[in-house]
């Protein structure tokens, strides 16, 4: 067996090679842990909220027409929105009859007074309690002059400013009308929902969105 013997000479190039390869060694652990960094930090990242018209704060009010095949019956009613959370209040004249749904797309409470008539899905509760519903995972869209930018939307008309004035999404057809102009930029006066043998229309009160 033939052993190699380093010389002086052999012992530099030996360093010299070594350090080369170390330098790539650290070159190569700083860029990977510089995109370790950036991917941990995209990961971190708040999804894209300028869809998300429901994760607003916002209030509407108005009248609520409502319209079924045997009978058609009005209220007084304000939406409020907080994230996810919702709150629709229901009244009469004078105020007689209030009635407050409150919870998110999930589950929901509806209350008269101070008591608790019945909870669960919004729409389970609603058709039971008041003999309608509205399609409450894309109705915070709607009453902000929009549609759902997570469910298909189809036949979407504007008219000659851009202003959006008929859609169908969900099963439903939405359709806008009387169009003002605040600090916000435009948004409908009238909202006509109608699906599934009813129609819901929407009178809103001047300056109620925000």
């Amino acid at each position: 067996m033939k052993f190699t013997s380093y010389t002086p000479l052999h012992s530099g190039r030996f360093i010299a090679t070594n350090a080369a390869v170390l330098r790539r060694i650290l070159a190569w652990c700083l860029q990977a842990s510089v995109l370790a960094l950036l991917l941990a930090g995209c990961a971190g990242l708040p999804a894209n909220k300028s869809l998300n018209l429901a994760a607003t704060s916002y209030t509407v009010s108005g009248k609520l027409i409502i319209i079924q095949p045997e009978q058609r019956s009005s209220a007084r009613f304000r939406w409020s929105q907080q994230a996810e959370n919702f709150q629709m209040a229901l009244w009469g004249p004078l105020g007689v009859g209030r009635t407050l749904i409150a919870g998110s797309p999930a589950y929901a409470e509806l209350t008269q007074g101070t008591e608790v008539i019945d909870q669960g899905a919004p729409g389970a509760i609603m058709q039971q309690q008041l003999g309608w519903s509205a399609p409450i995972e894309v109705f915070p869209y709607w009453v902000k002059g929009t549609f759902a930018p997570s469910v298909v939307v189809e036949t979407v008309e504007k008219d000659e400013l851009g202003r959006l004035v008929r859609f169908s999404q969900a099963g439903w057809s939405v359709s806008y009308a009387d169009h003002v102009q605040d600090e916000g930029g435009w948004r409908p006066g009238r909202i006509t929902i109608a699906g599934r043998d009813l129609q819901l229309r929407l009178i809103l009160a001047p300056k109620s969105a925000k």
